[in-house]
C-alpha cells in the first residue's frame, strides 16, 4: 500500500482541508504519521449521502459501482 498512488491522492486532498475516508477491503486502517490516520469506511447509503464526491483509484471486484453511482 505504500507505494499506492491513492495515498498521495488522499494526502493532497487532506493538505487541501478536504474531509476524507477511504475504503478498501484489505486494508482496514492506515496511519503514515500521527496527525494521519484512517479506518476504512464502509460504503452504505448514509455514508455515500454524506459525501459530495466519491473518487475511485483502485479497482476492487467486491464494490458495487452501480450501487456507488445510485447513491
Amino acid at each position: 500500500m505504500r507505494e499506492s498512488p491513492s495515498i498521495n491522492i488522499l494526502k493532497i486532498l487532506q493538505q487541501k482541508g478536504a474531509n476524507i475516508f477511504y475504503s478498501d477491503p484489505y486494508v482496514p486502517e492506515y496511519k503514515v504519521i500521527q496527525s494521519f490516520s484512517l479506518k476504512s469506511t464502509e460504503i452504505n447509503e448514509v455514508n455515500l449521502k454524506k459525501m459530495d464526491c466519491v473518487l475511485i483509484s483502485t479497482n476492487h471486484d467486491i464494490f458495487d459501482y452501480d450501487y456507488i453511482f445510485e447513491h
